[in-house]
């Protein structure tokens, strides 16, 4: 990936073949991530999400995912997570 180009980041199963196959099309970049993993990822999501040259986000949630953000293991990430509204562009 390079950094110039810009890129996208899909969260979660959402990136079909379809939506892929687009972003590929048009010259774009793209990262998978998943939120079924340790609140470490989360971080290393947020870490990204931050980054200048992200194009866009396609992010699907689930039950489970809604049940992690609330935990008490996951407090540290969901506030990471939080935070990135309140990071200078």
């Amino acid at each position: 990936m390079t950094r110039n180009s810009g890129f996208y980041l899909g969260v979660g199963r959402i990136m079909t073949e379809s939506v892929t196959s687009k972003i590929n099309t048009s010259g774009g970049e793209y990262v998978l991530k998943s939120l079924n993993s340790k609140p470490g990822n989360w971080v290393n999501i947020a870490e990204i999400v931050k980054r200048s040259d992200l194009t866009g986000v396609i992010m699907k949630l689930t039950g489970k995912d809604f049940q992690r953000i609330a935990s008490d293991a996951y407090a540290h990430a969901t506030g990471t997570a939080a935070r990135i509204g309140d990071c200078e562009s």
